[in-house]
């Protein structure tokens, strides 16, 4: 939390996730202004969608460390310690936005709506920062260089950041599909509106086990190498 709080780079970040409830308020007064309809289903994507791209915000968060990395090493710190802990920091500050997104985005449209999207909503949230937590041990991206400006050039992570977001969301995409369609399937059928939410929650916290497990077995056994990668070269 001191480590969003105190980079400039990772508060990039969180104030671009802040933006998704403004313009979710922005939108949905603009249209009741207008007197129509609050945005319909299109407004209730907007927190799946923010959930989904959480995944490759955690991926690359190991690449940000640059030689403080090396603390890790020389105190032993084990590996799946490091994916649970970035990914429970990270956590802490996205998830109550994606929650509040959530909520927006319901009430102009209906309570009947809460349900569905909800559980899509920790389906593919939880599917994407397992699916991020462990690809963020296999692949670490070029990053600005610490006390460097993040929207300056060349602070984009070039063609492996756009390689590593799109398989994240293809992956979770793929993890989460049969939440998907049982969230889907509430709409229509009494059997899923009762097994929306725990399907969506067991695909969440499966592929979050799985991600900081795997995730961490990767790191203990390439430390060095990950170093080496993160580290910026002046």
């Amino acid at each position: 939390l001191r480590y969003f709080r105190r980079d400039p780079r990772h508060l990039q970040s969180v104030f671009s996730m802040m933006l998704a409830p403004v313009l979710v308020g922005v939108s949905v007064a603009g249209v009741t202004v207008a007197g129509g309809r609050a945005g319909g289903i299109s407004l209730l994507l907007v927190a799946p969608l923010l959930g989904l791209l959480l995944g490759p915000t955690l991926a690359f968060d190991i690449s940000y460390d640059d030689s403080a990395l090396w603390t890790h090493l020389t105190t032993s710190v084990r590996g799946w310690e490091d994916r649970l802990g970035r990914l429970v920091g990270f956590s802490t500050i996205s998830l109550p936005i994606v929650a509040l997104v959530l909520l927006m985005g319901v009430m102009p449209t209906g309570a009947e709506h809460l349900l569905p999207f909800g559980a899509a909503t920790i389906a593919v949230t939880g599917a994407s920062l397992g699916v991020g937590s462990h690809l963020g041990s296999i692949i670490q991206v070029p990053v600005p260089p610490p006390g460097s400006n993040p929207f300056g050039k060349g602070s984009g992570g070039g063609p492996m950041s756009i390689v590593v977001s799109l398989l994240t969301v293809v992956v979770a995409l793929l993890v989460a599909t049969p939440a998907l369609a049982v969230a889907a399937l509430s709409y229509s059928y009494r059997w899923a509106w009762y097994a929306a939410v725990p399907i969506a929650l067991v695909t969440a916290a499966a592929t979050i086990v799985w991600g900081v497990i795997m995730g961490g077995r990767r790191l203990d056994r390439r430390w060095p190498e990950v170093l080496r990668e993160v580290t910026y070269t002046r």
